[in-house]
């Protein structure tokens, strides 16, 4: 696989720098709810830490800016196609049974003209070699 802007990829590196502000931020609301309650009326209001289900929002947005970043890159892949190609073998008989008259001029001449029709309906993406 490739990328068609593989210098956007360099934005999955803001990642997690965004991580870290992300926690700073949580260890700053912690700082900043110890210093605002008394530690002595803490057991009466808070029943339990809040869960891992706080931070999954955050989470999510991390890992849809990955998705996003690794998107705007553009990736692509290469895939091989199957060619439609034949080989067609044109063999006249020039033996004397070709010189009968049944048809018009020849049957040679017949089988001639015949090959050449065969070649000129023949589609273009099919090479011919003379």
């Amino acid at each position: 696989m490739s990328f068609r802007e593989p210098a956007v990829l360099l934005g999955l590196f803001l990642l997690p720098v965004a991580l870290l502000a992300y926690l700073a931020m949580q260890r700053r609301r912690r700082r900043e709810a110890a210093a605002f309650g008394n530690p002595a009326l803490m057991p009466n209001l808070v029943t339990g830490r809040p869960g891992w289900r706080r931070h999954l929002p955050a989470a999510l947005l991390l890992l849809a800016a990955a998705a996003l970043v690794f998107a705007l890159a553009r990736p692509q892949r290469t895939v091989a196609a199957p060619q439609r190609a034949a080989t067609v073998v044109l063999v006249n008989d020039v033996s004397g049974s070709m010189r009968a008259a049944d048809v018009e001029p020849s049957r040679l001449a017949a089988a001639q003209k015949s090959a050449k029709v065969l070649v000129e309906e023949t589609p273009d993406n099919f090479a011919s070699a003379s």
